[in-house]
């Protein structure tokens, strides 16, 4: 079920957002310690108000008024605090109250008004510093039988979530709800299912609504993209992990073209720090395949137990998928979409521009992180000349010996320099093709430029494969001069393209339910 987290000041407010999602949701929670003071009088009314759900019948509510120390905005005393929670549930129309684990012993009162009222307390435990080690005995005995357990916890990293997805495996069936909360843990909220949550939060997409909790989306987003609704024990899990990684677009193309073809699969957006961790998560969760993105490309390759010529020859890997098709003792097969991805426009380009091919041209590459591997190791085998810039002219050496270990067919050869104003003038006879691999110029820093120095001289086919935002402020530069440009949106689309036929084909046709 989805739950949507009211957090606005007034009951009406409240009331207009439930409304709103109401054909996408399940049941609300009333945040009262959002609420105005003058609001809360008439906080036992607002069950008997609210507007009917999918299933036809009237949403039904949890009440709670969360306490600082558990990251809620009351701010006001304790007594006051039960006071407003005993008015709330007295009024008799709440299917459940929210408690905290550290009243048990002191609210006898509550759970006595609970149970007159026929309420259903939720017993909560809320960490924002990480994933504590008593999770699993919260959840499976710290509550009484009559009680659902609840925790949210916020997880630090890829270990933590880890251990928050172990701590889950092997509990006894009962209701329970459990989250983890941030960027971590944004899985656990559209698999909520999956991890053993009786349901999700979310919070109201509007401009100046208070997110209830760090993670939440808006109920369409969690609803419509993520189709929620339709997650089963037989839904293939995809996803691209990076760091950072929630900007990433790829889950809008995925699940789209999932719903398209009506298969039963989503994809997520994984925050991943440690892909050791990530690894073994994906074998619990489990996941069927994902996209990789920066910084992992080449770190993801000690875990391939095959890999395609591109990821071979460009020393990087940017789609791994399960081997035998779901099988989860079949290892992992590894491709390299970038190289296709990145070739596919410049082509196009190169042929605008009345170019019979890209042999003998000579390209100036910015960066030497998993992307710009490919990126050269696709330029070199049609051949062309490099000139590879980086700020650590170690690193870029590193690649340039790395590609000359393999047998990439390339033609073209390569030379490196330090990414600073002085090369300038070696960038001008490297000029055919210039080629920004970074992630500078990338939102949040979209005013960034790698190469501030250059002077564009209106003939380059410029190439960013940055894609948020669409057209960077390199690329503004340059065709304000006169280049020819091409945005990372289109190396982002055909590398989709790439990725969705290998996950399609080899994890979705003709699979057999997972017993």
């Amino acid at each position: 079920m989805i739950c949507l987290s009211l957090t606005a000041g007034t009951l009406a407010e409240n009331l207009r957002a439930a409304a709103r999602f109401a054909p996408v949701i399940d049941m609300v929670e009333l945040r009262a310690d959002f609420l105005l003071r003058e609001q809360r009088t008439d906080l036992h009314r607002f069950p008997s108000a609210l507007p009917a759900a999918r299933d036809g019948n009237r949403l039904p509510a949890i009440l709670t008024v969360r306490a600082g120390r558990d990251g809620g905005q009351w701010r006001e005393g304790e007594g006051e605090r039960r006071h407003l929670l005993l008015h709330g549930v007295r009024g008799g129309g709440y299917a459940w109250v929210d408690l905290e684990g550290w009243l048990r012993g002191s609210d006898a009162g509550l759970l006595e008004a609970a149970a007159a009222a026929g309420t259903t307390v939720i017993r909560s435990m809320h960490d924002f510093e990480g994933v504590p080690d008593d999770l699993a005995k919260h959840l499976d005995g710290a509550a009484r039988p009559q009680e659902i357990p609840k925790a949210a916890v916020m997880p630090g990293g890829s270990a933590d979530l880890l251990r928050f997805a172990r701590a889950l495996q092997g509990l006894a069936p009962r209701r329970r709800v459990v989250v983890a909360m941030g960027a971590v843990g944004f899985a656990t909220r559209v698999l909520a299912r999956r991890f053993g949550s009786m349901f999700t939060f979310c919070s109201p997409n509007d401009i100046d609504a208070r997110v209830a909790a760090p993670g939440h989306v808006d109920p369409e987003t969690m609803a419509g993209l993520y189709r929620y609704h339709s997650i089963d024990a037989d839904t293939a899990v995809f996803g691209v992990i990076g760091n950072p990684v929630m900007h990433s677009q790829s889950p809008v193309y995925h699940n789209r073209r999932f719903a398209e073809d009506q298969l039963n699969a989503v994809y997520l957006p994984f925050a991943v720090d440690d892909v050791d961790a990530f690894f073994e998560l994906a074998d619990l969760i489990p996941v069927d395949g994902f996209s990789v993105t920066i910084p992992h490309k080449q770190a993801v390759m000690g875990h391939l137990v095959q890999s395609d010529a591109s990821v071979l020859g460009a020393g990087a890997c940017n789609t791994v998928v399960r081997r035998g098709g779901g099988d989860a003792d079949g290892g992992w097969i590894g491709y390299n979409s970038d190289v296709e991805g990145f070739l596919t426009p410049l082509l196009d380009a190169a042929s605008q521009a009345g170019w019979p091919d890209l042999r003998g041209r000579r390209a100036t590459v910015i960066g030497a992180g998993g992307a710009a591997r490919a990126v050269v190791y696709a330029l070199l085998r049609r051949g062309v000349n490099v000139l590879l810039l980086n700020r650590t002219l170690d690193r870029a050496e590193a690649l340039v010996r790395d590609l000359a270990g393999t047998d990439s067919g390339a033609s073209g050869a390569v030379t490196c320099a330090v990414l600073e104003a002085s090369a300038a003038d070696v960038m001008r006879r490297y000029a055919d093709v210039i080629v920004q691999t970074t992630s500078v110029g990338m939102v949040p820093d979209s005013e960034a430029e790698p190469i501030p120095f250059y002077r564009f001289s209106g003939h380059e086919i410029v190439y960013d494969i940055v894609y948020t935002p669409p057209v960077t402020r390199l690329l503004r530069r340059a065709a304000d001069a006169g280049c020819t440009t091409i945005g990372g949106a289109r190396m982002f689309a055909a590398q989709a393209d790439a990725q969705y036929r290998l996950f399609s084909r080899l994890q979705l046709a003709d699979r057999s339910p997972r017993q």
